[in-house]
């Protein structure tokens, strides 16, 4: 599987047109699908962005689809951090992204697909980017494995999110395989499995409902929260208390908080409340997902503005802190008058938490222009006072 110089010389001739256009310009010069055209010149524009690493290669891309829901070279680096061993199998394989990654720490890695084209444009690709310890393997990786000896250290997979009209599902057990019906015949099959899950799914309702997991691991890349993974072990107990382990990566770090949750009620800590100080300290959005944020409060003696806020306080700046840190400059009710002496040329950054009014709502009712230097944080206080606290952010 190769695209011909002829296709390879109209793709790099149109990579910056837009594609909508080319369908007719497709028909009249190639004898070939306009569609397999266009996932090639959107997926070049898209790779160097989201796999960069592959951006210099002559890969084919499949489906919009298939390469939206890969993964992106990141977390795929990030999971390559937490499992190894002798062998694997991936039982989802999709666009292979994972899969290339986690054939680095693996002697054999064994890829599953269903979608036959697809593991043909995959292997075509392993080829060009030089993997050679992977075997693919078409067809259902559970029924598969079912009418197989085969065993592994570590199982991968990533539950398809859509059902069939291709909506998106919330539940665990709506997601395909379900893992929630194959879990103890998946443990039968290798020591670990790794879980890739939706970030929109309810953490509380994994932890009820599957067993087996010795930790969670809550990904987020500039924080924005990408995705759930699970790791399931037949090793160990069923624990009281689960790792929850809070994972943000941006270019030049990655922090990392870790909260030993029960599995009800993760967030039952008390917490301390405060006026506001002298900081504020938003955490980051894999923190809030884990609903972990008291613990970490707790763990770095600071104080929480309101019960039900997620904006917390403290006297002395914590410049370790894994989120937003702010430096107060006042503290003022939602009027135009105090607002409009803060602002900076008429721009400021609003957010708000447990307010009446929405950020958007806010920035329309003053006339405010979002921008400059002044966030002004709209939330409620301990004693349920509606404020906005003027800060400038930190840069740590």
């Amino acid at each position: 599987m190769r695209l011909s110089d002829e296709i390879q010389g109209f793709i790099e001739q149109n990579l910056n047109e837009p594609t909508d256009k080319l369908v007719l310009k497709i028909r009249q010069q190639l004898a070939i699908e306009p569609s397999f055209i266009i996932n090639q010149i959107n997926g070049r524009k898209k790779v160097s962005h989201k796999i960069p690493s592959w951006s210099d290669k002559e890969l084919i891309f499949p489906s919009v689809v298939s390469f939206e829901q890969c993964s992106s070279e990141w977390t795929a680096k990030y999971k390559a951090t937490l499992i190894a061993g002798k062998n694997l199998f991936d039982l989802t394989g999709g666009f292979g992204v994972d899969t290339y990654f986690l054939a680095e720490k693996f002697e054999q890695v064994h890829y599953f697909e269903q979608n036959e084209a697809l593991l043909q444009v995959v292997q075509h690709n392993f080829q060009q980017l030089g993997v050679t310890n992977t075997i693919f393997q078409p067809g259902d990786g559970i029924e598969l494995l079912e009418n197989s000896h085969q065993n592994a250290d570590w199982i991968y997979l990533d539950p398809a999110r859509r059902d069939s009209q291709n909506s998106r599902v919330f539940l665990i057990e709506d997601c395909t395989p379900d893992i929630l019906q194959i879990n103890d015949f998946l443990l039968t099959k290798a020591k670990n499995i790794l879980v890739k899950l939706s970030p929109m799914l309810d953490l509380d309702q994994i932890l009820l409902k599957v067993k087996g997991i010795q930790s969670i691991y809550i990904v987020s890349i500039k924080n924005e929260c990408k995705e759930i993974l699970l790791h399931i072990s037949k090793q160990h107990k069923e624990l009281a208390a689960i790792p929850i382990n809070s994972i943000n990566i941006t270019q030049n770090k990655t922090d990392t908080f870790t909260a030993l949750a029960p599995k009800r009620k993760l967030n039952h800590t008390e917490i301390q409340l405060s006026h506001p100080l002298a900081y504020i300290y938003e955490p980051n959005k894999s923190i809030l997902k884990g609903n972990t944020q008291n613990y970490l409060a707790e763990k770095l003696n600071i104080y929480k503005l309101h019960i039900n806020s997620n904006f917390f306080t403290s006297q002395e700046e914590i410049t370790t802190f894994p989120g937003r840190i702010f430096k107060i400059i006042d503290t003022i009710k939602l009027k135009k008058k105090q607002i409009n002496k803060h602002l900076d040329n008429g721009k400021a950054n609003i957010i708000a938490r447990n307010f009446p009014l929405k950020a958007s709502q806010i920035y329309e009712k003053f006339k405010i222009i979002p921008g400059g230097n002044i966030y002004l944080l709209a939330t409620k206080l301990q004693n349920n006072d509606n404020v906005v606290i003027v800060c400038t952010k930190l840069g740590h």
